[in-house]
């Protein structure tokens, strides 16, 4: 009779598929008699196997020390783990498990399951190989640890890795206090750096389908989180092979971070998502995550502050561009586009574009909010702007999303002038399938404004723009609920994922 691994892979894959992991783990610690011999194996066990049946597996509720123990006994339960999420430190961090703590030979099976399979896919020896194994003996017990989730867990789709807290002791030689995250992004430039990694030929086995990445920052110090996660660290799982989107939140970029380097190979990350990102070189690192995906086709910044200048400036590669969504404070709208303020010339290169957001004062021509527009476009008319509004809308367009200062109030003169702008946009039909507007709370923006005898002034162009928008199919959210925007941010995130 044939062996299970005599069998065709597909077909191994195919008869995994159909299996408990909860039900094949028992059998498993039966089978090695350790069923019988480590009591604290079965609580281990009892404490892992609903969540192996969820495919989310987490050490904010089982521990490192369960979890390494647990999958490492059974490789068809590791298979069902789509879903890994890691802390490197809080209630139950991977450097918690001492190698002693561990019923499993944490040396064995990182050669097992990882070295030697790398080698055997690889003829010749290479520098970089042995940098390699040189990185992987000299790494952290913690790091090591994070290594062999990623081997053993051979079906990974999304990682989520948690707090990069740095200790006082982290400077010392032994690397036993390293931040893992650190050295395995080491790891994954030496990786990428291989010529065969193209091939998938040495990358951990969960590294290789993984297609979403969530980096969490600390809390710590909320808003200005210890982390101390350099942007070579993060540019590292840009590179991962399989990639698809990565998630940055609460990470803090100062000057003294060395850059990216320019000579890595294209990265296949086509949606970015950076939530509570800052600091004085938050927007140079930004850029240059940017410019690392050539195929990047979604951006969302949500509450990030960009200090130090501009981006995605107009050189880096945009026209690929699908989805532009900014989210929170004022002046991260703005930023974006141009150092002017001003989006006009920027947009026309997204020829792609289908979900967008504007600040409404770059609707409007010779903002005196922006003194800088107004210099560089002082003397044009009412008519000219609206022209070149309208010709900057890519016709790709099927979502527009409005943003408005907080801390700013329009008047109606003002408020007439984006009126007049979305209804030259629908009247000359340049966007065939624009099919909604979120604009939360529309009418709001003018609250407070009185004319001269007292009286608000919502004037009649308002109902204008919805009778408009309705005649032609286009739906129009938010005028009175602020929650209809971010409702639709997040259920595009979730797409993505």
């Amino acid at each position: 009779m044939a062996s299970l691994s005599s069998l065709p892979v597909e077909l191994i894959e195919r008869i995994y598929d159909f299996l408990d992991p909860g039900t094949h783990l028992d059998f498993s610690l039966i089978s090695k008699s350790l069923a019988y011999h480590s009591r604290d194996l079965l609580e281990h066990h009892r404490q892992c196997r609903e969540r192996l049946r969820t495919a989310h597996v987490s050490t904010h509720d089982l521990t490192a020390r369960n979890l390494l123990n647990t999958i490492a006994q059974d490789h068809v339960a590791a298979w069902h783990i789509r879903d890994l999420e890691l802390s490197s430190s809080g209630t139950s961090p991977l450097a918690e498990v001492d190698r002693y703590a561990l019923e499993v030979d944490l040396y064995g099976l990182l050669e097992a399951r990882l070295w030697s399979p790398m080698v055997n896919r690889i003829p010749q020896p290479t520098s970089t190989l042995d940098a390699i194994h040189k990185a992987l003996e000299d790494c952290s017990l913690s790091t090591k640890q994070f290594i062999l989730l990623t081997a053993l867990c051979t079906r990974l789709r999304t990682l989520k890795l948690h707090a990069f807290e740095r200790s006082a002791s982290n400077n010392d030689a032994s690397h036993e206090n390293a931040e893992p995250v650190e050295e395995l992004a080491g790891l994954l430039l030496l990786l990428s750096s291989q010529e065969s990694s193209a091939s998938l030929a040495i990358w951990p086995p969960g590294l290789q389908t993984l297609r979403k990445l969530v980096l969490h920052g600390s809390d710590a110090r909320y808003p200005f989180p210890n982390t101390d996660l350099a942007p070579h660290t993060v540019a590292s799982f840009f590179l991962l092979p399989t990639i698809s989107t990565v998630h940055l939140t609460k990470m803090r970029w100062e000057a003294r971070h060395q850059p990216i380097a320019s000579n890595h190979p294209p990265s296949a990350v086509r949606h970015t998502i950076l939530e509570h990102v800052q600091g004085p070189a938050a927007n140079e690192v930004v850029n240059q995550l940017i410019a690392m995906a050539p195929n990047l086709t979604s951006l969302f910044l949500r509450a990030c502050s960009f200090d130090g200048g501009n981006v995605c400036e107009p050189d880096l590669p945009c026209h690929q561009l699908e989805r532009v969504v900014f989210d929170g404070r004022a002046d991260s709208l703005s930023e974006f586009y141009h150092h002017l303020g001003f989006p006009w010339n920027h947009l026309a290169a997204m020829k792609a574009i289908k979900i967008l957001t504007l600040d409404v004062l770059d609707m409007m021509p010779c903002s005196t909010r922006r003194s800088m527009v107004e210099v560089k476009y002082k003397g044009e008319g009412r008519e000219e702007f609206l022209q070149r509004f309208v010709d900057s809308i890519p016709p790709t367009l099927e979502v527009l999303m409005l943003q408005h200062p907080p801390h700013q109030r329009l008047n109606d003169r003002e408020m007439q002038k984006v009126g007049d702008a979305l209804m030259r946009l629908v009247e000359e039909k340049r966007c065939p399938g624009l099919e909604a507007i979120y604009a939360d709370k529309f009418e709001g923006w003018m609250h407070g404004m009185r004319n001269q005898w007292g009286a608000a002034t919502p004037g009649n162009w308002l109902e204008d723009v919805q009778v408009l928008m309705k005649n032609r199919g286009i739906a129009m959210y938010g005028q009175k609920d602020e929650g209809a925007t971010n409702r639709f941010i997040e259920k595009v995130c979730s797409e993505l994922c």
